[in-house]
């Protein structure tokens, strides 16, 4: 985890995410799991529980419904692939 990615709050703890990703292998593609789309979607569903205008709530549950397709799309394909 980054260096107090714990101690930032809002829209902030998002980039944190995103660079504790560039920190983990640097130079490597890193492929998310469904369970990391799953976690982003619950960031964004804290993050529009934190928002300061219905637009800023509305715009981020539409990104937690989008990694939840996104999760659910990746367990179709490779539990397809796993039989």
């Amino acid at each position: 985890m980054t260096p107090n990615a714990g101690n930032v709050s809002g829209s902030q703890s998002m980039t944190y995410m995103q660079l504790e990703r560039l920190y983990c292998a640097p130079g490597y593609f890193i492929m998310e799991t469904s369970q990391d789309y799953r976690q982003f979607a619950q960031e964004c569903d804290r993050l529009a529980e934190q928002a300061v205008t219905e637009e800023q709530c509305r715009i981020l549950k539409k990104m937690a419904a989008a990694w939840r397709k996104v999760a659910e799309q990746y367990d179709r394909e490779h539990l397809t692939r796993a039989r």
